[in-house]
Formats: structure tokens, sequence, C-alpha cells
């Protein structure tokens, strides 16, 4: 075959084509192009742990080490005393009432990986960082998970139903969505209860971004409040997620909130409202990443894993709001 030139023909094979299949004669490219890969391996993107700070009460003063902690408080105040006393009158002591005890019951938790000097020698990655990224992370995300249940282990659950309306125990069905309406009777139920808010004056709540937009788009003029409003009137945003502060509460959207589907395949979210010293924390051993010595008798393996000991609880049950909805389809 021949390739034109300024119009001259001059004899030449047809080189054509880049890659195998293209026209033309792609012999020379099937040997010369080959598949490469990216050698940076990236890791998917997952949400933030937030649980754990919020286990604000910690035992002040053990009287000595134990693998259950006792701690003790207030529950029950003297009554009023509101009638006048008489002139020569010696009114009777009154008891002091008997502190509550919460028993805390501490736990090791942990998890180890292992790597090898072959993988680390034949790797075109670089195994180390994979490792310790991929610990950190089921650290991280174990702890949160031990701190959510506890605290979905409340009694204090409602559901929203069709109207808005809120009452007691769990919902059946995903008809009811976040409302404002909802979100009012919650706070107040929970002021009713003498639930402290935190610093600030405001409940903390971890919402579904599903169950948000039902309540983000209500039509109800007296609905969601605009976010300028949310940052004149706060410290600015404090955790990622935040989306603001709206009747009482600081609202903070996370998928780690859990859900249900209900018989009819409608998902169900729960609404996580916490006031002050909801949590109570009592820490053997804070959790960190572990090195194992290599103990084989070449040194070939690699060790890596986390470790802790601590107990959870919920210390004002008041103070734990539990409420489950329905969401809007994202």
């Amino acid at each position: 075959m021949a390739v034109s030139f300024d119009g001259n023909s001059v004899v030449g094979p047809v080189i054509t084509g880049t890659t195998a299949g293209a026209p033309g004669d792609n012999s020379l490219a099937a040997e010369v192009v080959k598949a490469t890969f990216d050698k940076l391996i990236r890791f998917r993107q997952r949400t933030e742990a937030y649980y754990r700070r919020f286990a604000t009460v910690r035992p002040a003063d053990l009287a000595y080490p134990g693998q259950s902690i006792d701690m003790f408080r207030m529950g029950a105040e003297l009554s009023l005393a509101t009638t006048p006393l008489g002139e020569y009158e010696d009114p009777d002591y009154v008891a002091l009432p008997a502190p509550t005890k919460k028993t805390l019951t501490l736990n090791e938790y942990g998890n180890a990986t292992v790597t090898t000097m072959r993988i680390k020698d034949f790797s075109w990655a670089s195994i180390d960082p994979i490792q310790a990224e991929l610990v950190g992370r089921n650290m991280s995300d174990s702890v949160d998970k031990l701190v959510e249940n506890v605290i979905m282990s409340s009694s204090n659950i409602y559901n929203v139903d069709a109207s808005g309306e809120i009452s007691a125990g769990a919902a059946t069905t995903g008809d009811g969505v976040l409302s404002s309406a909802a979100i009012r009777r919650l706070v107040a139920e929970m002021r009713g209860n003498l639930a402290l808010p935190y610093e600030g004056g405001y409940y903390v709540a971890f919402v579904h971004p599903a169950a948000a937009v039902a309540l983000r788009e209500e039509s109800d003029p007296a609905g969601w409040r605009p976010a300028h409003i949310y940052t004149e009137n706060t410290n600015g945003v404090l955790f990622s997620g935040d989306i603001g502060v709206y009747e009482g509460v600081r609202f903070i959207e996370t998928t780690r909130v859990p859900t249900r589907v209900d018989t009819n395949g409608d998902t169900i979210y729960a609404t996580i409202v916490m006031g002050r010293d909801a949590l109570v924390e009592a820490l053997n051993r804070e959790f960190s990443t572990v090195i194992t010595p290599t103990t084989d008798k070449f040194g070939r393996l690699f060790g890596l894993g986390w470790y802790g000991c601590a107990g959870w609880g919920i210390y004002n049950e008041e103070s734990i709001a539990i409420l489950e909805s329905g969401g809007t389809s994202i």
C-alpha cells in the first residue's frame, strides 16, 4: 500500500491506530500499547464518628480499680418546707433521700491485622499506610458503634404520625415524616422532663439526610429558618454535617443513625436527640493502635491493630429521645 505526501506516492507500511481494534493495521499498537493502572489506592468516603464525644460524664473519684464501677447521684430533693414555723415549734428531722446508682461494666475491645514481608517486597503499592488507615478507621467506627448501641437502648422512643403528631413507642410505618410540629413537641417533652440542654441552650440531634429533607422542605412559612439566623446566633459550625439550629435543637446530618424497613418496604429513620449529661463513659485504657512485635522465626509477619478498655451507659435517661419517622427520597 502507498502513502501520499504532497501528491507523491511513497511505498511503505500504513501505520494507523493507537489501540488494538482501531481501523487499519493494529499489530504495532497491540504490542506497544499496554494497559496501565494508577498506583495510588484511594479510600472510599465515610461519615465522621460523633457519638463518643457526647459521653461527657466520667467517674471522678474511684475508690479502687475494678471491672465494674458504681456511680451515684442524688435523684430526689428534700420536700419543700412552705409551712410557717410556730414560735415555740421544734420541727421533726427529715431523712435525706438515698442516691440512685448507675453501674458501668468495662470491657476490652480490639481488632488485629497482619501483613507479610512477601507482600511488602512484591507489591507495587506501599502497604504500611494502607494497613494503618484501615486499622484507624476500624477503631473509630467500632467505638462509635458501641456508643450508638448504648444510645439506642434508651426507652424514650417516640414516633411521628402522618399529621406530624408524636406519641410514645416505636414507629410501625414510615408514613409520618419529620416536621417542625414534631420537633417542637419533642423539645417540650424533654424540657418537661428537666433534660438540660448543652452550652448555648441547645439540644443536639443526629438526623439522617432523608429525614432532614422533609423538615427543611416544609411549605409552612414558619418552617425551617434561613441559615443566616443560625450563624448569627451561635459560635459557628462545630461538626461536619452541622446544618443549623432550629426549635432549640442543633441538627447534624449523618447516615450513621439507625434505619429499618417497615412491612410496606418503607424506610424508618431514627433521629437521636440528646441533652447535657446524657451519656457516661468509664475509661480504663484509651483506644489506640498497637504494633505487634514480630514473633515468627524469620521476622516476616507485621501485626497492627487497635485496643482499648472502656464502658458506656446512659447517665440521664431523660436527656435522650429517639424520634422515628419516615423520610423523603433522595
